[in-house]
C-alpha cells in the first residue's frame, strides 16, 4: 500500500463512521508502530468549548492503531475482510496530556501527528503505547 493512505480508503475494514472517524490519513505502518495524522475541524466531536479535550487525544490513539493494524494487514495480505464484531478500549496507563493552554491553542487546519509502538499481542488483547503531537510538541501520550 503506498502512504499516505486517506482512512475513506479502508472504510470497510472498520467499525466507525463518521462523525466518529477522527483518523484522517495514516502516513506509515509496520507490524508494531506506525503514524497517523488529524487535521482539526472546529465542529469536530473532538473539540469542547475550550478547544481540544484532552481526552480524545486518547482517541486518536485507539483510532491510529486500528487503522495502522489493518494496513499492516492488508499489506501483508493477512485477511482483513470483516470488520470485527466487538472491539473494546480497555484501559489506559501512564496517560500524561499537555498542559490546557496547549490543547487550547490548537486551532482549526492545524494537522496532529499520531504516533504509535510497541504493539504486542496477549490472546486477544493488544498493549501499545502512542503519543499525540502538535508540530514538535507532545499533546498527549499513554500506552
Amino acid at each position: 500500500m503506498k502512504t499516505p493512505i486517506n482512512v475513506q480508503d479502508i472504510w470497510e475494514f472498520i467499525p466507525h463512521r463518521p462523525p466518529m472517524v477522527w483518523i484522517d490519513q495514516i502516513h506509515d505502518f509496520g507490524a508494531s508502530h506506525g503514524e497517523c495524522s488529524v487535521r482539526i475541524k472546529a465542529d469536530a466531536h473532538y473539540m469542547g468549548r475550550d478547544g481540544l479535550r484532552a481526552s480524545s487525544c486518547l482517541e486518536f490513539i485507539a483510532q491510529a492503531y486500528g487503522f495502522i493494524s489493518i494496513c499492516h494487514r492488508e499489506a501483508t495480505n493477512e485477511p482483513v475482510n470483516q470488520t470485527p464484531r466487538r472491539a473494546f478500549l480497555a484501559s489506559f496507563k501512564d496517560a500524561k496530556f499537555g498542559e490546557q493552554d496547549l490543547l487550547k491553542s490548537i486551532q482549526p487546519g492545524e494537522v496532529l501527528s499520531v504516533k504509535v509502538s510497541g504493539a504486542r499481542q496477549m490472546g486477544p488483547i493488544i498493549l501499545f503505547q502512542g503519543q499525540v503531537r502538535a508540530a514538535l510538541i507532545c499533546c498527549a501520550k499513554a500506552k
